[in-house]
């Protein structure tokens, strides 16, 4: 039997880390309501070193005051990002066998009197029919073994 593949998907390995970056109010893109509109797919200019890599992007309203570098104190923007980093530039395939194709590896040999034996390495399918040097061979019934208990 031979499977049937199904790519269920590509794979890599990596790490999962988080970058985050603090901004007072009116600084950067800490502006307006900009902190709500924030999404996960939202590209964050001060996170573009990892805004290409997987990963969701988020923001969360912080406190701002003097001694934290902020002159106004109100809410401030922390900006994060949780993301995949690859670890290798390999890539795998996960692949799956739903259904699985049968078939028969045989090798005929023809000996006819006075000559040489004629050999031939073959595969046959269930219900198709094999033509060679006269003979026709055409599996009809094929079953599958039993499984492992």
């Amino acid at each position: 039997m031979d499977c049937v593949p199904k790519s269920e998907g590509w794979y890599r390995s990596y790490t999962m880390e988080t970058l985050a970056v603090k901004r007072c109010p009116t600084s950067g893109s800490c502006k307006e309501s900009y902190c709500a509109s924030v999404r996960p797919s939202t590209v964050i200019p001060e996170l573009r070193e990892v805004n290409s890599l997987p990963g969701v992007s988020r923001c969360e309203p912080s406190s701002s005051f003097w001694f934290q570098g902020c002159a106004l104190p109100t809410s401030a923007c922390l900006f994060y990002r949780t993301f995949a980093r690859p670890t290798t530039g390999n890539t795998f395939e996960l692949i799956t066998c739903p259904t699985w194709e049968f078939n028969i590896h045989a090798s005929l040999q023809l000996e006819v009197s006075g000559r040489k034996p004629l050999m031939e390495s073959i595969l046959l399918h269930p219900g198709m029919t094999f033509n060679w040097n006269n003979v026709s061979v055409t599996p009809i019934a094929v079953a599958a073994p039993p499984a492992p208990a």
